[in-house]
């Protein structure tokens, strides 16, 4: 959801939003704002018989960019984090080109510092896929990083807030979960309170992404809707350093 859009930006907006067939390639139509009122914008659709269309500024994405990050263990890589990082990557790739997805493999913070230094910018989504607790997440090489140590990594010069999103049993918990949800690195802060099965967190993202990006959903009632339309559904978003739906607050 982009806030404060201003005539002459750049947006992405969901084709389900604008009229335009969505049957395949991205879910989303790159225009330019040529004029905004309250909460609607209107964008410009030069090679669509010039028309304009009006929509809703919470369906807008300034920049668009999903980040996979696999956080190695050596114990459980080949039978759980590989095949749920391609499950993430390969529906991402179905509603979304692939210049806008990207996965990476790491074991250690230091490998998540020096990437996301370099490369944050690109990114609205963060997800991470790894083994976590109520207060750290696992790392492969050196000790869990609790949410001081991964704000460090995240919080760069220039950083703007992403949904972040963690497939890691148990940081939905208040501990890590409100701590990073407060950051300025975070705009929504989703997780599991409880452990998970790999397949519960894969369909969960899945169902997410799906009302997220095709359907053009805000993150919070796109969470909903996945958190409504599965069964074993231990997740929770945060914002703000306060727990909004999911688990325990129904």
């Amino acid at each position: 959801m982009a806030r404060n859009l201003q005539v002459d930006e750049q947006v992405f907006i969901p084709k389900s939003k604008i009229g335009i067939e969505n049957v395949e390639g991205s879910a989303f139509r790159q225009s330019r704002v040529v004029a905004v009122a309250d909460r609607t914008i209107t964008i410009d659709l030069v090679d669509n018989d010039g028309n304009n269309v009006s929509v809703g500024s919470s369906a807008a994405h300034r920049g668009l960019g999903f980040l996979i990050v696999r956080i190695g263990d050596f114990r459980t890589e080949d039978s759980l984090l590989d095949p749920l990082a391609k499950s993430v990557l390969q529906f991402s790739r179905i509603l979304v080109t692939d210049e806008f997805v990207r996965r990476i493999d790491i074991r250690t913070i230091d490998e998540l510092g020096s990437y996301w230094a370099l490369n944050h910018a690109v990114y609205s989504h963060l997800i991470f896929i790894g083994h976590g607790s109520p207060d750290s997440i696992a790392f492969g090489l050196g000790e869990p990083a609790n949410s001081e140590q991964l704000l460090a990594a995240l919080e760069v010069e220039g950083v703007q807030p992403k949904t972040i999103l963690f497939l890691a049993c148990e940081t939905g918990k208040a501990p890590i979960a409100r701590e990073i949800s407060t950051s300025p690195v975070c705009e929504s802060y989703i997780a599991p309170y409880s452990a998970v099965h790999g397949a519960d967190s894969s369909l969960f993202v899945q169902m997410f992404l799906n009302k997220h990006l095709l359907d053009g959903r805000t993150t919070t009632v796109a969470f909903k809707h996945a958190y409504a339309a599965i069964a074993r559904c231990p997740f929770r978003i945060w914002e703000n350093g306060n727990l909004k739906s999911g688990y325990h607050a129904r």
